[in-house]
């Protein structure tokens, strides 16, 4: 073993027994981002200057990697796979479980392993979206927010998979769409959804062209919208948000004042189906108010009521 002994100690070059390893801590601050403490890599039986060189090599990628992870943002998608990892487990039950549920939802539900073994068998689970729901209030409780946008996501996209097909009773569509709605929220306010109705309206209003002037009474629309339901995602903007909308606008408006204000909020909609943004226009579930008529005694002919 003398004969491998540096003459000069290198820094992360370590005797293990008889080889060369390069053994290095991994910067505390670091730890929850990475999910281990330590680097430890074996150099194999190599002569000592082989190990000097593959020992600086992994010196140079970590340090550039320590660096790298120094930026908040690099940090919090790095932490959020680390996670997702540790989660896959837990992934791949939830989603033997669903199968179970989609080819017999009276079944009873078998817990699988990643490699499809059972482990365990419990009563059949309530409908996906009803569990969907429970999973997602269990998870709130949750402190760290990456781990809970990291589950958010697992639950959103293994109980409303396309294989979950959605149900045609009108109250279990709304307990369906109140869970996935909720998922959705949840997840838009952790990871930040750019498609908010200030940003969607403005490219609607530049796909089509829309003149300065009428841009400026169409932005004035829009932030009556905002200031009344927040700058939201888009695909958080239902047709109940919307009708929640009218009416307050009905109460201190003209029926054609609130029709104008929501001329623009339809110009956005039409431009966010054809673009992807969201999957259905909520406005034809969102009717306008009329003028109010009277009949005028002296010509027989009605006529617009006062306001």
């Amino acid at each position: 073993m003398s004969s491998k002994r540096a003459p000069t100690k290198v820094k992360y070059l370590k005797d293990n027994n008889g080889s060369w390893a390069y053994r290095r801590r991994v910067p505390e601050r670091h730890h929850s981002t990475l999910g281990f403490k330590t680097w430890n890599k074996p150099c194999g039986k190599v002569p000592y200057p082989d190990a000097v060189v593959k020992v600086a090599g992994w010196t140079k990628e970590h340090d550039e990697l320590i660096a790298q992870l120094d930026d908040p943002k690099i940090a919090a998608g790095v932490r959020e796979v680390t996670i997702s990892g540790k989660w896959e487990r837990t992934a791949h039950a939830m989603r033997y479980a669903l199968e179970d549920y989609v080819r017999d939802p009276e079944a009873r539900m078998h817990l699988r392993d990643e490699d499809g073994n059972i482990v365990d068998t419990f009563d059949a689970l309530p409908s996906p979206w009803v569990t969907a729901r429970e999973f997602t209030l269990e998870a709130d409780e949750n402190s760290d927010p990456v781990q809970r946008l990291v589950v958010y996501r697992i639950i959103k996209n293994t109980y409303f998979d396309p294989i979950v097909v959605p149900p045609t009773d009108p109250d279990e569509r709304d307990q369906y769409d109140a869970a996935k709605r909720m998922l959705e929220r949840r997840i838009a306010d952790l990871n930040g959804d750019p498609n908010t109705i200030s940003v969607v309206s403005e490219k609607a209003f530049d796909f089509a062209r829309i003149k300065t002037q009428v841009r400026k009474k169409y932005r004035r629309s829009i932030q009556q919208l905002i200031d009344h339901a927040g700058d939201i995602p888009l695909p958080h903007l239902t047709g109940a948000k919307l009708r929640e909308f009218r009416e307050a606008k009905t109460g201190s408006m003209k029926a054609s004042s609130v029709q104008s204000v929501f001329t623009p909020i339809r110009t956005m909609m039409k431009f966010a189906v054809e673009n992807e943004i969201i999957e259905n226009n909520p406005m034809p579930d969102v009717s306008m108010p009329r003028e109010t008529r009277s009949v005028c005694p002296s010509s027989g002919f009605l006529e617009p009521m006062a306001a």
